[in-house]
């Protein structure tokens, strides 16, 4: 029998700006070989810290997810619907980044 492994949500920090939000399951969150070039650029060799949000039973439920917080944060490097971000505008990198703390209290703050 098959073990069916838990998909999780996860952030991608860098100097405690979260730069990227995905899913995964095994070690997705921390193979940063397998990235798109944005990521890549953001990240320039710069240390990136990983921080697993949530576990959940179903993919669907982690995209769910990954959707809500994606929209909520608006993170430098996710690209949904189209909503494509240039890393080169200052002024757009600084409306698009968010601390782990924020993150951590949108989270407690969705539990209530």
């Amino acid at each position: 029998m098959k073990v069916k492994e838990k998909t999780y949500l996860y952030t991608h920090t860098i100097d405690n700006i979260i730069f990227y939000v995905g899913v995964g399951c095994m070690s997705r969150a921390y193979n940063f070989s397998n990235r798109k070039d944005i990521w890549k650029k953001f990240a320039d060799g710069r240390e990136v810290e990983v921080k697993i949000i949530e576990s959940f039973s179903s993919r669907w439920e982690a995209l769910s997810h990954e959707r809500v917080l994606i929209k909520a944060i608006n993170p430098e490097c996710n690209i949904l619907s189209g909503h494509s971000k240039s890393i080169t505008t200052p002024k757009h990198k600084a409306q698009s980044c968010i601390s782990q703390k924020e993150i951590d209290m949108l989270y407690i703050s969705a539990e209530l």
